[in-house]
């Protein structure tokens, strides 16, 4: 009898032993599963901010990019404007100097005595050397800014040449008459500049 009590007992033990182990086993096991899920969760996150992260800085290198060219393109334009501005002042100064010359050549009243034909040769010659300079940088001008700028650098400088082409034949009139065309052409080609480079707009 005691035997048998003792089998029961062993059995009992053994029963409740494995139930514990298995209620055990069966809750770390189902842990891990949540921890193994964490983790996989964890990674995949991680991944899509790494994913993200560098399409953020491929934008921003795009932007930065984009806005650098931006800035260099509008600083070639306004280096070319001001020399081609620049310059536009001295034909305009050398082209009133050969006017001047021509004139008093004229009201000396010998204008092919050989002191007058020297000066007004100088005289051409410097505004020659001015125009080239010019026209060099109005190529510039043209080939960077926009159409409205580049109509009114042509008008100005068929003005300029019509004045002075008078002025080389001996056309005493030509420029006081033209000088008020010419004012306004200059001024429609600076408001036009201004437009170009956007000076009046607000910051």
């Amino acid at each position: 009898m005691f035997g048998h009590m003792e089998t029961l007992t062993v059995w009992g033990l053994t029963t409740l032993v494995a139930a514990f182990i298995g209620s055990f086993l069966g809750g770390y096991l189902k842990k891990k599963g949540e921890n193994l899920v964490t983790h996989e969760d964890v990674d995949k996150l991680v991944a899509e901010m790494e994913a993200v992260t560098q399409a953020t800085k491929e934008i921003e290198a795009r932007i930065s990019n984009e806005v650098w060219e931006r800035q260099k393109r509008w600083e070639v334009k306004r280096e070319a404007i001001f020399e081609a501005m620049k310059n536009l002042a001295t034909i305009d100064d050398e082209m009133m100097k050969l006017n001047t010359v021509f004139q008093a050549a004229r009201q000396s009243g010998n204008p092919l005595e050989i002191s007058w034909v020297k000066q007004k040769s100088e005289a051409a010659n410097v505004w020659t050397q001015a125009s080239a300079t010019f026209e060099r940088t109005k190529l510039m001008v043209l080939m960077v800014c926009g159409k409205e700028v580049q109509k009114e650098f042509g008008a100005v400088s068929l003005t300029i040449r019509a004045i002075v082409d008078g002025i080389l034949r001996d056309n005493a009139e030509i420029y006081a008459k033209s000088l008020p065309k010419l004012l306004s052409e200059e001024a429609n080609l600076s408001s036009a500049i201004r437009k170009e480079l956007r000076i009046d707009e607000p910051t």
